[in-house]
């Protein structure tokens, strides 16, 4: 590479780090075109260690983005939930698939079984750049998005499912709900888990959601256990 502004041959890895820069004087900018399943990669070294750009990808996917392993929301197959789950396990995939025990009447008896609290999704964690490695998966149809970009889940709702999960309270899902009394668990196992308060007849249940899916699912409050969440003022 020449000092004057004008590039000459580098090399850059697929990290995009350039193995022909020994100096501050010997580059400005740095860019590689890459094939079409890999997002571009911009090198800047206005100072030293080398720094990489954000660029984005044809999807409006960030390239760190596509590194980074978040939660997303699998539609999968009509009661396929677990079958897939399996599946994606078997790759060495971190999944959730929360359940919940229901009775079923037979001709002949009463049958519990265990059915999953947002049907027709499994929830799994994983890197854009594993995207193919997931959607091979026999039973998974898409992940969900909008406009065909993936779209992650926020760690509080898979934190809150799990912290729900853990709690051994009974659980089932709940229609979504956008409004309510916002209380946060002062004590148990679900400490410091926030929802929306719902009164029924019988019990108090701790809604919590997940936007993306619009789906919800509720627990078991004891009233002693919980304390409302005061609203900011402007």
């Amino acid at each position: 590479m020449q000092a004057d502004g004008h590039l000459g041959a580098v090399r850059v890895n697929r990290n995009g780090i350039s193995s022909g820069v020994t100096s501050r004087a010997d580059f400005h900018i740095l860019t590689e075109t890459i094939p079409p399943s890999f997002p571009r990669t911009v090198v800047a070294a206005n100072s030293f260690p080398i720094r990489r750009k954000h660029l984005w990808d044809s999807q409006g996917v960030g390239m760190l983005e596509y590194e980074q392993p978040k939660w997303y929301a699998l539609a999968v197959g009509y009661q396929h939930e677990q079958q897939t789950e399996r599946a994606l396990r078997s790759k060495g995939l971190e999944t959730l698939v929360p359940l919940y025990s229901t009775q079923r009447q037979w001709s002949d008896r009463i049958k519990e079984i265990q059915l999953p609290v947002f049907a027709g999704y499994v929830l799994c964690h994983f890197p854009l750049t594993q995207r193919l490695h997931v959607t091979d998966t026999p039973g998974v149809g898409k992940i969900v998005g909008f406009g065909g970009t993936p779209a992650a889940l926020e760690d509080s709702e898979i934190a809150g499912i799990r912290l729900v999960m853990a709690s051994k309270q009974p659980w089932a899902p709940w229609p979504y709900l956008e409004a309510g009394d916002r209380v946060r668990v002062e004590r148990g196992p679900m400490r410091g888990l926030e929802g929306t308060l719902l009164r029924t007849k019988d019990a108090l249940r701790l809604v919590i959601g997940v936007e993306l899916l619009q789906r919800s699912m509720a627990v078991e409050l004891d009233r002693e256990a919980i304390k409302p969440i005061r609203k900011r003022t402007v």
